[in-house]
Formats: structure tokens, C-alpha cells, sequence
């Protein structure tokens, strides 16, 4: 499982690098949250299982490889 720390409003991109057989699952749990001293949740860690063939990046990271592999 990798688990990733996203905030409000940020994103993951899971990018499927071929076809999955049918039935194949993605799982999504959160599993932990943070909050500001304002007891505002700010802050989730979420964790994604899912198989070899799915990239999972946080978005600003796939951008870059994006444009990286344009060049």
C-alpha cells in the first residue's frame, strides 16, 4: 500500500499502463487526518492499493513527468 499526504484541494493521479482484467480493485483508505489548531482537518493521509500496472503520483508529479516527456 502506498500511502500519500494530500491537502485541501490537492490531487493523485493514477495512470493505468494497461488493461486491467475485469474486476481488478483499487482500494482507497484514509488513514489519518490532520488538523490545525483551529480543529480544521488540513491534512489527509491516504492510502491507495492497487496493482504494478497502476502509476499512482501525487498530481504535481505527474505534471513534471508529463512535461519531461515531451521534451
Amino acid at each position: 500500500m502506498l500511502v500519500l499526504s494530500r491537502s485541501l484541494g490537492e490531487e493523485i493521479d493514477l495512470t493505468l499502463t494497461q488493461d486491467l482484467p475485469k474486476g481488478t480493485r483499487i482500494t482507497f483508505t484514509m488513514c489519518d487526518f490532520r488538523t490545525n489548531r483551529y480543529g480544521e482537518v488540513n491534512r489527509a493521509r491516504i492510502g491507495i492499493d492497487a496493482p504494478k500496472s497502476v502509476l499512482i503520483d501525487r498530481h504535481e508529479i505527474s505534471l513534471l513527468k508529463n512535461s519531461n516527456a515531451s521534451t
